[in-house]
C-alpha cells in the first residue's frame, strides 16, 4: 500500500525497435521487430497490453495522483554505442532479452496457436537479430512517476 504523499514510479521498455542511422528501416528484415508484433498480439489475446505504459501517466492522473511526470530515454540494444554509459545499457538490455526470451515468449505465442517447436525455431532468428551489432537498434525506456495525494 502506498501511503499518502508517497511516490510511485514505473519503468517500462517499449519493444518497438528503430535506429537513427539507417541500419534498421521499415524494409529491413529484422526478427526482433516481428517478435514485438507477435508478442503484442499474443498478450492482447490474453487480455494484456504490451504498450500499457504509454497511457500510464493519464491513468495515474485520473486516479488522483499529483505531480505526474513522464520521461523517455533511448535504450540501445548491444555494444554499438560510442558513449560508455549507453554501451553498458545496451549490453545489459541484450543480456536481459537473451536470458528472458524463452520465458517471456512461451505463453503469448502459444495464445496465438504456435507450437513449442515453432516458438523455438522463431526464437533462433530473434537471438540472431539481438546479437547483430551491424544493426544499431534502440527502443524507448518510459519512466512515469507521481505522488499520492496527502488527503
Amino acid at each position: 500500500h502506498l501511503k499518502p504523499g508517497g511516490y510511485f514510479e514505473a519503468q517500462e521498455l517499449s519493444y518497438h525497435f528503430t535506429s537513427d542511422d539507417g541500419t534498421l528501416t521499415p524494409a529491413t528484415p529484422y526478427a526482433l521487430r516481428d517478435y514485438a508484433r507477435y508478442l503484442a498480439a499474443g498478450l492482447h489475446a490474453l487480455g494484456s497490453n504490451l504498450d500499457a505504459v504509454l497511457t500510464l501517466a493519464d491513468q495515474m492522473a485520473a486516479a488522483g495522483f499529483e505531480d505526474v511526470h513522464r520521461s523517455t530515454h533511448k535504450c540501445p540494444l548491444g555494444a554499438w554505442p560510442r558513449d560508455e554509459r549507453l554501451r553498458y545499457c545496451g549490453l545489459f538490455l541484450r543480456t536481459s532479452i537473451m536470458d528472458g526470451l524463452r520465458g517471456l515468449s512461451r505463453r503469448p505465442l502459444m495464445a496465438l496457436g504456435w507450437t513449442q517447436l515453432q516458438i523455438e525455431m522463431f526464437l533462433v532468428e530473434v537471438r540472431k537479430a539481438v546479437s547483430n551489432e551491424g544493426v544499431h537498434a534502440y527502443c524507448t525506456l518510459h519512466v512515469v512517476h507521481g505522488r499520492k495525494p496527502l488527503g
